[in-house]
């Protein structure tokens, strides 16, 4: 008699812990494979939450004078890979004129980036501006009052989560 969201939650999470499990072994193995895709390299789950790493001081094409890497985090299994951060994760989009961020004052160094050609946006994480790193499941939580600005200017969540199902 469960209804079918919240079947997919229970699911979801016993798969997440199960696949967390194979994460740091599998991953280490990868760290040295690119991948500029949008889902993730390990399970092939959408990322629920993007960051931005302080800056390394090694340049490279992912990088920007005043900042760090991308990485996108799995809403799965938990695992980070980095990608391009001028580039949607979901369409490639590199038209700066399309990509838009959306940030409260209050909460500094969160942010959704938003792409305006395929209308989905990610929160963020700007680790720049903070001293250690969140646990980032927990962030993408705590972040919900930017999905809630994004989809009242009608974006929509690029991973459909149990917190970011806003209605009305």
């Amino acid at each position: 008699g469960a209804s079918g969201d919240a079947l997919a939650f229970v699911m979801s999470t016993v798969l997440s812990a199960a696949l967390g499990s194979f994460v740091p072994k599998i991953g280490a193995d990868m760290k040295d494979v690119p991948w500029s895709k949008g889902n993730c390299p390990i399970c092939g789950a959408l990322p629920s939450v993007s960051f931005l790493a302080k800056p390394s001081g090694n340049a490279g094409e992912v990088l920007t004078e005043s900042g760090g890497q991308k990485f996108l985090h799995c809403g799965l299994c938990g695992h980070n890979w980095r990608i391009n951060r001028h580039i949607c994760p979901v369409c490639d989009n590199i038209d700066a004129e399309l990509r838009i961020y959306l940030a409260t004052p209050d909460h500094a160094g969160e942010r959704v980036d938003i792409c305006r050609k395929c209308g989905l946006y990610l929160p963020c994480v700007d680790l720049r501006e903070r001293v250690a790193m969140p646990h980032l499941d927990t962030a993408a939580v705590c972040m919900v009052h930017l999905d809630i600005l994004a989809q009242k200017q009608g974006f929509k969540p690029l991973s459909n989560l149990p917190w970011n199902r806003i209605e009305g």
